[in-house]
């Protein structure tokens, strides 16, 4: 949520306190699940299967078995979907199978080998890591850390293009901090980007973020999206999450609030 929140407080507020909001009496879009969600699931599934069976065997399964898991686990999740929302990077549900297996080669090639884990370590307490804590008497941040190594925080990125995300991986080290869980020296963003299915795979890259920037930054702005969330329950005016109809995401396609009594600029 933390990096939607940057674009536009607004539309992230229709994703995240979609309860609160039409609990005040607004009626917001429906929206269905974008194939990039679930494009995005079959790939960290992938991900999570090679560098499971690395931590306990101390190598890398067959790269088909990981694209087998990974597929497996895209095609179930769409029994849960009420709709699916394609686009033109992947207009099928073949297609994102199809990117799921190019996406699972990049990882098993480009970052799954320079990967360390401490000697005896767990999977569950380094792959797909759910936390949460208490932030004051009335609110909670959790979050999902995809991969924690001896040295690093990584977060895998499977989105057509690469966003900021400090926020978010800021939130996941105050996560990490609030459980007494050690803090990582460095972040690390793997981007697989997803492309058009006769587009040549363009490459994998890393970026590292500054640590201390990530962590205040999150911090800030958790504290003012509570503030904005006490402010609607108070007022019930949607001005208390400011929005920004300059943003290019601000169309019906991507926002639930647009058009709607809860945001009127268009």
């Amino acid at each position: 949520m933390l990096p939607r929140c940057l674009d536009c407080m607004r539309a992230a507020a229709c994703n995240q306190f979609s309860d609160i909001v039409e609990g005040a009496g607004y009626s917001l879009n429906v929206k269905g699940t974008g194939i990039y969600t679930a494009v995005g699931i079959g790939t960290h599934e992938s991900a999570r299967y090679m560098l499971s069976h690395k931590i306990t065997s101390g190598v890398l399964p067959p790269v088909g078995r990981c694209i087998e898991a990974g597929i497996e686990e895209y095609w179930r999740k769409f029994s849960e979907f009420e709709t699916v929302e394609y686009d033109n990077v992947t207009p099928s549900q073949d297609v994102g199978a199809y990117q799921i297996n190019v996406l699972t080669k990049a990882f098993h090639r480009d970052i799954a080998p320079r990967l360390k884990f401490p000697e005896n370590a767990n999977p569950s307490d380094h792959l797909e890591l759910f936390l949460k804590a208490r932030i004051g008497d009335d609110a909670e941040l959790s979050g999902h850390i995809d991969t924690l190594t001896s040295h690093s925080l990584l977060d895998t990125k499977s989105g057509k293009m690469l966003r900021p995300t400090h926020t978010q991986v800021g939130g996941y080290t105050n996560l990490l901090t609030a459980n007494k869980r050690r803090k990582r020296e460095n972040i690390i963003i793997a981007h697989l980007p997803r492309v058009r299915k006769e587009k040549v795979y363009p490459g994998t890259t890393l970026d590292s973020y500054p640590v201390d920037f990530c962590i205040n930054e999150s911090w800030y702005l958790v504290n003012q999206v509570l503030r904005d969330v006490k402010n609607f329950i108070k007022s019930g005016n949607p001005a208390s999450f400011q929005a920004n109809p300059q943003s290019t995401l601000c169309s019906k396609k991507y926002c639930r609030a647009h058009g709607t009594k809860f945001c009127e600029y268009y």
